[in-house]
C-alpha cells in the first residue's frame, strides 16, 4: 500500500501554506516600487512553488494507487418520484379525487470487486415519503460472480403478473392492491441463482408475507422467522424458478410450495404453479402470464394477464386485460363448498407515457375493474363481484427518475 506522507509532513506542508498565505499581503507590499520591492520575483512566488510542488506530488500518489489496482466500493443513488391527481369513483358510487404524490423511492446501491471474479453488491431503498414521514425500503446483500449469485433480502413481493415480464403495458398500468392482491408488507428471504447460458435456474426460500394477502403477523426481521402454523402467521415458502432471456424473449416459470398452511385463516394456499412471457416485436411489446393457486381445503384460484405496449416516437401507449377466478373453493369455517365462494373478476387498463427526457415523463393512465366485497376465508377480500360491481380510477402523474 502506497503511503502518501505521515501526519508530521502533512502538519508541516499545512503550516508553510498558512504562513505563506498570511504573509502574501506582506511580500506583496514589499514588493512595491516606492519600496524598492524584490525586483524579478513575482509576488506570492514562494507560496505558489510550495502549493504548485505538494499538488504535483500528491496528483501522482493518486495515479500511483489508481495504477496499482486497489479495490473501491461504488456507491449510486437512484430512484423515482411521481406526483400528479387522480380521481376514483368506487362500486358504490362514491367519487374521489385530487392531488398527491403516487410514488417515491430513493434506491442506494454500492457495489465492490472482492477479487478472483467475485462481487458484493448492497442495496438499501427508502420509499412512502410524504410530507411528514418516510418508510423503509427493500434491502438486499448478494455475493454473486459468472457462475451464481446469492442473494439476502428483506422486501415487499410484487404480485407476479402485476411486477413481473408479463405487464408491458407501463409502469402505473396494473391491478396491485386492486383486482390482485397488495403488495406484501415485507418478508425475510434468501435466493441461489445459477446460469445456464441464457437460462437461470434459481432456488428461493421465504419466511413470512407473501402476495397472496396482507399478512396480520409478519415474520420480517433477523431471528425472527415464521412459524406457519398459528392461523393468521405467513407461513413458509420456496419456489423452484426456470428463466430464460435471449434477444427479445424472455420467459420463466416457477412452482412455489408451502410448509404448512393454515386452513382456518387468510393465507389457505396449499402451492402456486405459475409463467409468464414476453417479447419485443420492435414495433410493440407483447406480455402474457398465468398463476394458478391450489387452496387448501378445496379449488382453486386463477389470476392472468395479456398486456401490451407500443412505442411512437415519444409516446408509448400500453393496454393490458387481467382476470381472477376462485373455483370449487370451499368456506373454511364450515368446511364445506359455497356457491358464493366462487367468482370471477375481470378489469383493463390503458396507459399512455410522454418522455419529455430519458428520465423524465407525462404518465396518463385509466382502469376499470371489478371490485367485489364478498367473504374468503375468514378475511374480506375482493370479491365475489357482481357484474354491476366496478371501480375506475383516471391518473396523470408527472414522473422523474433519477
Amino acid at each position: 500500500m502506497l503511503q502518501l506522507s505521515n501526519g508530521k509532513r502533512w502538519f508541516t506542508l499545512i503550516f508553510a501554506l498558512f504562513l505563506c498565505q498570511t504573509s502574501a499581503r506582506l511580500v506583496q507590499y514589499t514588493q512595491l516600487p516606492e519600496l524598492g520591492g524584490w525586483p524579478g520575483v513575482p509576488p506570492g512566488a514562494l507560496c505558489l512553488t510550495l502549493e504548485y510542488f505538494y499538488m504535483k506530488k500528491t496528483l501522482v500518489a493518486m495515479a500511483v494507487l489508481a495504477a496499482s489496482g486497489a479495490s473501491f466500493a461504488q456507491a449510486t443513488i437512484s430512484g423515482t418520484v411521481a406526483m400528479g391527481w387522480a380521481n376514483t369513483k368506487n362500486a358504490t358510487g362514491g367519487e374521489s379525487g385530487g392531488l398527491g404524490v403516487d410514488t417515491t423511492v430513493v434506491n442506494f446501491t454500492a457495489s465492490e470487486d472482492l477479487g478472483g471474479g467475485l462481487k458484493a453488491t448492497a442495496k438499501l431503498g427508502l420509499d412512502g415519503a410524504t410530507r411528514g414521514t418516510i418508510g423503509g425500503g427493500d434491502t438486499t446483500l448478494a455475493l454473486s460472480s459468472s457462475a451464481f449469485t446469492f442473494t439476502l433480502g428483506a422486501t415487499q413481493l410484487a404480485n407476479y403478473l402485476q411486477g413481473g415480464i408479463a405487464n408491458q403495458s407501463g409502469a402505473f398500468n396494473g391491478f396491485e392492491g386492486r383486482l390482485f392482491d397488495s403488495k406484501s408488507v415485507g418478508t425475510d428471504w434468501a435466493s441461489l441463482a445459477v446460469p445456464v447460458g441464457p437460462v437461470t435456474l434459481s432456488l428461493s426460500f421465504y419466511e413470512g408475507g407473501n402476495n397472496q394477502a396482507t399478512p396480520t403477523v409478519g415474520g420480517l426481521g433477523l431471528g425472527q422467522g415464521s412459524g406457519g402454523v398459528a392461523a393468521n402467521n405467513p407461513s413458509r415458502n420456496t419456489q423452484y424458478q426456470i428463466a430464460y432471456a435471449s434477444g427479445p424473449l424472455a420467459a420463466n416459470a416457477a412452482f412455489k410450495a408451502y410448509d404448512s398452511s393454515a386452513s382456518g385463516g387468510v393465507y389457505s394456499t396449499k402451492s402456486i404453479v405459475r409463467g409468464s412471457v414476453s417479447y419485443d416485436f420492435g414495433v410493440a411489446k407483447v406480455g402474457a402470464g398465468i398463476a394458478q393457486s391450489q387452496l387448501v381445503v378445496a379449488g382453486t384460484e386463477t389470476q392472468s394477464m395479456l398486456s401490451v405496449g407500443v412505442p411512437f416516437g415519444a409516446v408509448t401507449v400500453g393496454a393490458l386485460v387481467a382476470n381472477r377466478v376462485f373455483s370449487g373453493t370451499g368456506n373454511t369455517a364450515s368446511g364445506g363448498t359455497i356457491a358464493a365462494d366462487d367468482y370471477n373478476q375481470t378489469g383493463y387498463g390503458l396507459e399512455l407515457d410522454y418522455a419529455l427526457s430519458k428520465q423524465t415523463s407525462v404518465a396518463v393512465n385509466y382502469l376499470s375493474y371489478q371490485q367485489g366485497s364478498g367473504n374468503k376465508d375468514g378475511a374480506t377480500r375482493y370479491g365475489p363481484g357482481a357484474a354491476n360491481n366496478s371501480s375506475t380510477i383516471f391518473e396523470v402523474a408527472l414522473v422523474k427518475s433519477f
